[in-house]
């Protein structure tokens, strides 16, 4: 099975958006511009990172929120989305 093939619309176009944005907080994604679900954006959030194409990290603020940023494979992943997208 092909791998890509794994990934959803969803996880896509989380990973261009913050290929693009940089490092992005997750209320950012959440009923953000994005227009997606709460379940649709935290299942694949959670498909990216187990995947090793995110990090997340808990900032200092009151109250805490979650920052999330790529991966060195995350990157390299996104760039070639990136290229597919623009090369369609």
């Amino acid at each position: 099975m092909y791998k890509i093939a794994a990934l959803s619309r969803a996880e896509i176009i989380i990973l261009l958006s913050i290929l693009d944005k940089g490092n992005i907080m997750i209320s950012d994604v959440v009923g953000g511009r994005m227009r997606m679900s709460n379940t649709t954006v935290y299942r694949a959030l959670r498909t990216l990172e187990s995947l090793g194409l995110l990090e997340t990290e808990k900032t200092k603020d009151v109250p805490p929120r979650k920052r999330i940023r790529l991966t060195e494979k995350g990157v390299k992943v996104a760039t070639l989305l990136k290229k597919i997208e623009e090369t369609l």
